[in-house]
């Protein structure tokens, strides 16, 4: 295998393109994996991509917290006829601390 100092630039550029196409693609599964186990309806779709993507990385605000800024909570992004509860809240926190909170950043799970 070469080293990257003996490969074409277009090579180094295709192969970072296609790794960035990857990364994206699991990105993307991954949301919607997240969205679907929240059970979030449009409004919360959006909230938890803002918060996820646009806040400030070293930012220790829950995702509760976030929302409750801006006069949200979880039972406003739930789809409809979704009971809103603790059984609810527990199941949200977990997923969030699973995701975003342990080890610093995205954890991967089978």
């Amino acid at each position: 295998m070469k080293n990257n100092s003996d490969m074409h630039p277009e090579d180094l550029i295709y192969n970072v393109r296609i790794f960035i196409k990857e990364l994206a693609k699991v990105q993307d599964e991954r949301f919607e994996s997240l969205v679907d186990a929240l059970e979030l309806n449009k409004k919360g779709e959006e909230w938890l991509w803002d918060y996820i993507f646009n806040s400030d990385e070293d930012t220790e605000e829950s995702f509760e917290e976030y929302l409750d800024k801006y006069g949200f909570t979880y039972g406003d992004l739930l789809k409809e006829n979704i009971p809103y509860g603790t059984a609810k809240d527990e199941v949200i926190e977990k997923v969030l601390k699973d995701l975003f909170y342990q080890n610093s950043g995205w954890r991967v799970h089978g």
